[in-house]
Formats: C-alpha cells, structure tokens, sequence
C-alpha cells in the first residue's frame, strides 16, 4: 500500500505541474489563446485515455513492478521532452512530451491503485479509495508548490539580471510574473522593451526548463523507492 501510494504522490506532483507551468508557457510563450492553450494539453489526455485500458491486462500479466516501472520511466521521459521547449519549439515537442506523460500515468497509476486497494480488505475498501484520493490530492499540491517554487526563483535571478535599470515598482513587476514583466516592457516601449519583453520569454523558459527537471529527477527517486517497497513487500509475501 505504501509503494501504491508514493506512486499516485509522484505521478500527480509531475502532472499538475506540468499543468501550472504549460498552461502559462503556451499563453504567454506561444502565445495562444486560453481555449488553445487548454486544447494543447489534449495530447496527454488522448494518451492516458487510450493507454489505460490496457495497463490492468499488462499488470495481471507481467506483475505490477515492470508495469509501474515503464509508467515512471515514460513520465520522466516525457519531462525531460518539455524542459528542452522554449519559444522556437513550436507545439509538436510540447505534444510529444505531454503524451509521454499521459502514456506514463496509465500506466503508473492505475496498478498503483490496484496496489493500493487489494492491501485493505473488502470491509475497508472505502479507506482504501480515500486513501487513493488524499494521496492525489496531496501530489497535487506539492506539484504545484515544489515545481512552482523552483521555477520562480530561477525566473526571478534570470529576469533580474537581463532586466534594464528601471523604477523599483517596476522591476518589482517584471520580477513577479511573466504577464507583469511584458506589461512593463509594453510601457517602455521601443528597443529597451523588446529587449526585456525577450529577456522575460527567456527568463520563463529557463525557469520552466529547471523546474521541469527537478520535478524528473523526483519521479525517479519516486519509482526507485517505490519499486524497492514493492519487491520488499513481495518478498515477505513470498516467505
């Protein structure tokens, strides 16, 4: 129950930060519309609707570990895809890694929930789904506040350091998010604002990129503690 739980923890902290982080990256960067923006995110829908249907018949047959493996193997590629991304990209890396991830979900967390609920006796299979829900939830949360964290201040450093001498109102603006620092290039306007419009982008980008990264470097802490629990617990299993 413990490996099934650090899995849905691990697996919901890299996907809803992907969310926080994309979402804004394909509005700002890419500069799409809200609806378009959301629309780009199809690509790991589609994949985690179309791969999990299968992920219970891999489980019962090749045992949870590979399945839960290949699952945190795939969300972990797929990170590593969308912190190459910046603003000469284009959609279809954004897509690539997303689907990565959909694909790594299903099968992740689907016998991870599986684990999760066949620990706990019928009696208490109510426990177990709560369980399963908290631990999202959880995930959730630290997703948005790890990744979230680690990407602003790598944003503020980068943007500091690129930003023209300004009012400290200002610089204060450019520093707290993207939309503040255009808005200021906006009002500055002529070479000085591109030049920190630019600086911004890539500053978002940068930051994007490093928090993308550590949130892959957690997934596979995550699937190597997880992976062990799950072999320990079948050990004692098996004795």
């Amino acid at each position: 129950m413990s490996a099934g739980s650090l899995v849905i923890v691990v697996e919901s902290l890299a996907t809803f930060g992907v969310f926080f982080l994309l979402l804004q990256f394909l509005q700002e960067i890419l500069r799409y519309s809200a609806f378009r923006a959301g629309l780009g995110l199809l690509p790991l829908a589609v994949a985690m609707i179309i791969i999990s249907p299968t992920a219970p018949n891999f489980g019962h047959r090749f045992g949870l570990t590979p399945v839960i493996g290949l699952g945190m193997a795939l969300i972990a590629a797929g990170l590593a895809v969308l912190s190459l991304v910046d603003a000469e990209s284009g959609f279809w890396p954004v897509a690539v890694g997303g689907a990565l991830i959909g694909a790594g979900v299903a099968y992740a967390a689907t016998p991870a929930t599986d684990a999760i609920v066949a620990a706990l006796p019928t009696a208490k299979q109510g426990v177990a789904f709560a369980l399963n829900d908290v631990t999202r939830e959880l995930g959730a949360v630290l997703g948005i506040a790890l990744l979230g964290s680690v990407f602003n201040s790598r944003y503020r450093a980068d943007v500091g350091n690129g930003a023209p001498d300004m009012p400290q109102p200002m610089r204060d603006a450019t520093q707290d998010s993207l939309s503040g620092a255009l808005a200021v290039a906006e009002r500055l306007g002529g070479e000085p604002g591109n030049r920190l419009a630019a600086g911004a982008r890539d500053a978002f980008a940068s930051g994007m990129s490093v928090a993308l990264l550590t949130g892959m470097v957690i997934v596979l802490l995550g699937a190597a503690a997880s992976l062990l629990l799950l072999r320990g617990g079948r050990h004692r299993t098996d004795t």
